[in-house]
């Protein structure tokens, strides 16, 4: 089921061209480290979700890339570890929230 029209090519198209080879190298890197990260590292249970070290890979791109690097890298990371790990009540919160 997907919850938005915008394909990956459509993503990767749009950021080759505003954002340049490096950023979208960079933002592909972070996307994977903060899927990882939130995914697989030890995370705490909570009443509203779970704290995870992940966000703090996401204040880090933050300060390494641009604005819509950082936002898409963010939000894709996010949307891939609640999706495959088990949390997909938090999938459409994971966009909002972290980008």
């Amino acid at each position: 089921m997907c919850f938005i029209n915008v394909s990956t090519c459509d993503i990767i198209a749009y950021m080759n061209e505003k954002l340049g080879i490096r950023n979208v190298v960079l933002a592909g890197l972070f996307t994977a480290m903060i899927f990882v990260v939130t995914a697989y590292f030890p995370r705490i249970p909570t009443v509203r979700g779970y704290i995870h070290v992940g966000d703090s890979v996401i204040y880090i791109a933050v300060c390494l890339l641009n604005q819509p690097a950082a936002a898409i890298s963010a939000a894709l990371g996010g949307f891939l570890a609640d999706a495959l790990t088990g949390y997909v009540a938090w999938v459409r919160l994971a966009w909002i929230r972290r980008a």
